[in-house]
């Protein structure tokens, strides 16, 4: 497809920027993010949110801890 001046691969998938409208994209499970991580952070959130979210939280976390005492 064709966004503004840009051209991105057949098939890929555009990513909304909120920072500048300067859009990433994916292909398959690949992503491509542009500029600085000020830029690219929402970009990646929102991947996550939306294509990943069912690999967050499974499980309650759990921590433990041992005090080994010099015997």
């Amino acid at each position: 497809p064709v966004v503004g001046i840009g051209e991105f691969p057949a098939g890929a998938r555009i990513l909304p920027n909120p920072y500048n409208r300067i859009p990433g994209f994916s292909c398959g499970d690949h992503h491509f993010l542009p500029g600085f991580p000020q830029m690219a952070w929402p970009m990646m959130a929102w991947v996550l949110d939306r294509h990943y979210a069912d690999l967050f939280l499974r499980s309650d976390e759990v921590e433990r801890a041992l005090i080994v005492w010099e015997g």
